[in-house]
């Protein structure tokens, strides 16, 4: 059971939420804000008690200590929502999969729509990193696993083989 925490100021709550990643160095802590507004500075404050708390560069608070905003729009309703907010969840998520995350800093919206099971993800994701050399038709079958290639050209299903401008699908 996880206590619930009121009545502090936000630097108390982000040195409460660091402290408690701290003491449960293998969990994941969760920090929820009103709104996607708040998101940014309480990720800030919980990032800076973190390192200060574990000793972290700034980097590594970065990659411990990651914003869930809401998707800010009804995706049942068939709007995207935007990219970067897209990335920042999916870094999210896919941090807590790999076991990474150390504090995920949500909206209240943000905790409403479904998300993949944690191993579906891993399966699916590409983690990319500076001087990782990777094909672009590799990248691309990554993303399509589970999908149907349909050829641009033709418009025909291929099974996987790479459509080209100068191949037949």
């Amino acid at each position: 059971v996880s206590p619930l925490v009121s009545g502090l100021t936000s630097s108390a709550k982000a040195l409460y939420a660091a402290a408690v990643a701290h003491a449960t160095p293998h969990g994941v802590v969760l920090v929820v804000t009103p709104s996607d507004r708040d998101i940014e500075e309480v990720v800030a404050d919980v990032a800076f008690f973190l390192a200060a708390v574990e000793g972290l560069s700034e980097s590594e608070a970065e990659r411990a200590d990651l914003p869930v905003p809401s998707h800010e729009v009804d995706i049942y309703r068939g709007m995207s929502p935007h990219f970067g907010v897209l990335s920042a969840r999916a870094r999210a998520i896919h941090a807590v999969a790999k076991g990474t995350a150390r504090v995920l800093v949500a909206s209240a919206a943000a905790l409403f729509p479904k998300v993949s099971q944690p191993n579906r993800l891993l399966a699916a994701s590409v983690e990319l990193r500076p001087g990782l050399e990777i094909a672009p038709s590799a990248l691309g079958d990554r993303g399509l696993q589970g999908w149907r290639r349909v050829c641009w050209r033709s418009n025909t299903i291929s099974s996987g083989a790479s459509c080209t401008p100068t191949a037949t699908c």
